[in-house]
């Protein structure tokens, strides 16, 4: 099937930029730009602001590790899938530092969908 993108092709595409230093200077990067994303942050303090949790009776009681982890069971989803979405858009375009700096980046990735969707998603779930 033309255009697709086999596993061992996806794999052989982590495995360069990650054998060459490359994903771990993106994943920084990509990481620092998420944390710079005042939509982002935004949207976070919202749902934080907006938590069940937070305004469920007896919140005050809890310690704050009890109620960061009962926030981060409750928001979690919510958040990485926006974080994913602008890694997603960080890694694709074209002017980004990720594809214009880093070492065999560009060349690697270019063409390989798949692969992107593979690395945005071990990228901001920090698998690797």
């Amino acid at each position: 099937m033309e255009g697709f993108i086999s596993q061992d092709d996806t794999e052989a595409v982590l495995k360069k930029v990650m054998d060459d230093g490359s994903f771990d200077k993106m994943r920084h990067h990509v990481i620092d730009q998420i944390k710079q994303n005042k939509d982002i942050v935004s949207k976070s303090e919202q749902l934080v602001r907006g938590s069940k949790t937070l305004s469920a009776p007896g919140a005050g009681g809890r310690t704050k590790k009890d109620l960061f982890e009962a926030i981060r069971r409750e928001l979690e989803d919510e958040v990485l899938n926006e974080a994913v979405k602008a890694a997603w858009e960080i890694l694709t375009t074209p002017t980004s530092e990720a594809c214009t700096k880093l070492p065999n980046f560009q060349q690697c990735t270019t063409g390989t969908l798949p692969g992107l969707v593979v690395v945005a998603q071990l990228l901001i779930q920090r698998k690797l």
